[in-house]
């Protein structure tokens, strides 16, 4: 039995690429989103925002991760996209 290394290496290859988006993905960070909810940023300025972010983690190429204060989790509840 011959082993054929280069066309196996080849061939990994091609699998290897095909598993592979086809796109670059984009990932958003945003730390303490609960100063979206403290004073200074109108309801309206926030849900926009939020309106925002919601809309961005339905694109396939992004992927949205926010962090938050767990006792503001009620607030962001209120955000019906989330």
């Amino acid at each position: 039995e011959e082993e054929n290394r280069p066309d196996d290496a080849a061939a990994l290859g091609v699998r290897l690429q095909n598993l592979r988006p086809p796109v670059a993905r984009l990932v958003l960070l945003i730390d303490q989103l609960e100063e979206l909810f403290t004073e200074g940023i109108s309801a309206e300025k926030r849900d926009a925002f939020l309106e925002m972010l919601a809309a961005l983690s339905r694109r396939n190429p992004v992927v949205v991760i926010v962090t938050m204060r767990s006792d503001f989790f009620p607030r962001l509840a209120e955000f019906l996209h989330f």
